[in-house]
């Protein structure tokens, strides 16, 4: 007899099946991961479609091992929210980042329950060694969280959204937490003229014109922070800073897009 087997641990997920006599058959996180995120696209925009107005938005949708990606625009705010609403009503979804564009956000309203998401979030970051050092800041509104502040890499960015997805009242994370610059003591000559030309080079481009990127050089290292809208337009602006010959290496630290392997 078979029977479906599923389990979650700290270092990932695996999905098996046990067979009579204790025989498991297992398949990798890395295996599930992958061909998850098409059927979670495919569910949200399923969602999505099933909405008289939302499906006629023309929302986009991509997915990144299990963080959904909404893009397009909405004329309203209520539009905006229930398309995250349904986004993350799909059980397999981690987290919402929400690119929706074309309306005014209404002034947040401090609520009870959402000062207790507040609360709870911020007890959860300070309760992790790492992140309890990293000076995060927590808002909500009508139960989405924003995170916003500096950590040293991605993995702490996808902890702490973990940690602010798990308290049991949140509807949605967006992620607005950016990589940081080490501390510095001071800039060369060499370093200015480095960070001058990539600027130029950025400028140079008719779409990363209009992106508001941020340059910094430090003993030749350009650091690139700020939005762009596509991993191509990342890809772009790491490939124009490395063109620079007075650049030693290039940091991304360019957020707004979902990174693809």
């Amino acid at each position: 007899m078979m029977q479906n087997v599923m389990s979650a641990t700290g270092g990932g997920r695996w999905i098996g099946w046990s067979l009579a006599g204790g025989v498991a058959l297992v398949l990798s996180a890395t295996t599930v991961l992958a061909a998850t995120d098409q059927e979670i696209t495919d569910k949200v925009k399923s969602a999505l479609a099933s909405d008289p107005v939302l499906s006629q938005r023309g929302i986009s949708v991509s997915t990144y091992k299990g963080r959904v990606l909404l893009k397009g625009q909405v004329p309203y705010e209520r539009e905006a929210d229930k398309a995250i609403d349904l986004a993350n009503s799909v059980e397999e979804v981690r987290s919402v980042q929400n690119d929706l564009v074309g309306y005014l956000m209404q002034a947040p309203r401090n609520t009870a329950k959402d000062k207790e998401i507040v609360d709870k979030v911020k007890q959860a970051l300070a309760s992790d060694q790492t992140l309890s050092q990293r000076g995060i800041t927590v808002s909500a509104y009508n139960g989405r969280v924003q995170l916003k502040g500096k950590v040293e890499n991605q993995r702490e960015a996808d902890r702490a959204v973990e940690l602010a997805k798990n308290v049991e009242e949140t509807r949605a994370v967006q992620n607005d937490l950016v990589g940081y610059l080490p501390p510095v003591v001071f800039t060369t000559t060499g370093d200015k003229d480095a960070t001058e030309k990539v600027k130029q080079a950025l400028a140079a481009d008719s779409t990363l014109s209009q992106r508001p990127i941020k340059v910094n050089t430090i003993q030749g290292r350009v650091y690139l922070t700020g939005q762009v809208q596509a991993q191509r337009e990342a890809e772009k602006a790491v490939e124009l800073a490395k063109s620079v010959e007075e650049v030693r290496s290039v940091q991304n630290d360019l957020t707004g897009y979902i990174i693809r392997q």
